[in-house]
């Protein structure tokens, strides 16, 4: 069964609004103010997506420290990332499409709900964790005697 709490669906929607509303900004018209923090709002994003979503796996460190590691790549990595968003927007632009930037966020928000949704999708009680072991008999239950030679 599907369960998907208010709290949990705020989540989501917010996580992915953010992608759709930073897929919107174009930084090439931004001034040196307002770029520095457009990158540092896609780390922040970016680091608190990634937090949020270690919770249910295994963190490699912790959700916080994940969070604030893959934030501070992103950060590192803007330059790379603006290029590629710029060339992606300037070859949609070329196939004729008028509002690139409308498509992507689009398709951001929607690839960013897909994959911080199915965490919060079912288990509504968290009873089950991936730390446990699921497989082979419970400890301290003794087994029934062998018959036969």
């Amino acid at each position: 069964m599907i369960s998907l709490t208010r709290a949990r669906m705020l989540r989501v929607v917010a996580g992915a609004g953010a992608v759709g509303a930073l897929s919107l900004v174009e930084p090439r018209r931004l001034g040196p103010l307002a770029h520095g923090a457009y990158r540092v709002g896609v780390a922040a994003a970016t680091a608190a997506l990634v937090a949020d979503s270690s919770r249910y796996d295994l963190p490699v460190l912790d959700p916080v420290r994940d969070g604030v590691v893959a934030g501070g790549v992103t950060l590192g990595l803007m330059d790379v990332v603006e290029g590629f968003d710029a060339r992606m927007v300037d070859a949609l632009r070329g196939l004729g499409m008028t509002r690139p930037r409308l498509a992507l966020a689009a398709l951001g928000a929607a690839g960013t709900a897909a994959v911080i949704a199915p965490p919060h999708l079912g288990d509504p009680d968290r009873s089950w964790s991936l730390r446990e072991e699921t497989f082979g008999e419970p400890a301290g239950v003794p087994r029934p005697p062998r018959r036969g030679p």
